[in-house]
C-alpha cells in the first residue's frame, strides 16, 4: 500500500503515504538533525528543475539535428534521453519524498492538489517508460522524434506549473516547518 486516505466522521481530510511514514520514523530514530526544511526543499526542488531544463534543451537541438539529417546526433540523442530518464526518475522521488510532505502541511494545499500532483507524476512516468521502451526497439531514432519533443514539452509544462503551483513562496511561508501529515 503506497497510500492512505484519512477520513474523519466521513470527510475526506488527507492522505499519508509510505514515505510520511518513512519520514517520521526516521525523525524519531535520528531527531531532527539533517532534515530538509521547507525552504530548502522547495530551492532544491528549483535547482532540478534548473538541471532538468538544460537536458530538455540539450534533447531538443540533438533532435532538431536529427531531423535536418546529422546522422552523428542519435548516439547524443539516445544518451541525452537515457540521461533524462535517470533525472527524472530521481527527481519525481525526491519531490514526492519531500516536496509532498510539505505541501500536504501547507493550509492551502489540500487533497485534490495531492490527487493531481500525483497524477502529474505518473503520467510523466509512463511517458518516461514509452519513449523508452520505444527507443530500447527502435533502429532509426529519427522515427520517434515526435514522441522524444511531445515527452519534452510535457515535461516543461509540468515544470511550470509546478513553478506557479507547488513551488510558491507564500505557500512555503504559509507551512510550519514540523508537525503532522496533513491527517492533523
Amino acid at each position: 500500500v503506497g497510500a492512505v486516505v484519512v477520513i474523519d466522521e466521513g470527510h475526506v481530510k488527507g492522505i499519508i503515504t509510505h514515505y510520511d511514514v518513512f519520514r517520521v520514523f526516521g525523525e524519531r530514530a535520528f531527531g531532527e538533525e539533517g532534515v530538509e526544511q521547507p525552504t530548502e526543499i522547495r530551492q532544491r526542488v528549483l535547482d532540478e528543475h534548473r538541471k532538468i531544463t538544460v537536458i530538455l534543451d540539450k534533447i531538443e537541438g540533438l533532435a532538431e539535428q536529427l531531423k535536418a539529417g546529422d546522422a552523428d546526433s542519435e548516439v547524443l540523442l539516445r544518451r541525452a534521453i537515457f540521461e533524462l530518464h535517470e533525472v527524472m526518475r530521481h527527481h519525481m522521488a525526491y519531490e514526492e519524498r519531500t516536496l509532498l510532505p510539505v505541501l500536504r502541511r501547507s493550509d492551502s494545499f489540500g487533497p485534490a492538489e495531492v490527487a493531481a500532483f500525483i497524477r502529474e507524476h505518473q503520467v510523466q512516468r509512463n511517458m518516461l517508460e514509452k519513449v523508452a521502451t520505444e527507443l530500447a526497439g527502435a533502429e532509426k531514432l529519427v522515427e520517434l522524434i515526435g514522441s522524444v519533443l511531445d515527452l519534452v514539452r510535457a515535461i516543461r509544462d509540468d515544470i511550470e506549473h509546478e513553478g506557479r503551483e507547488f513551488l510558491n513562496e507564500d505557500l512555503f511561508r504559509s507551512t510550519p516547518a514540523r508537525g503532522a501529515g496533513s491527517a492533523g
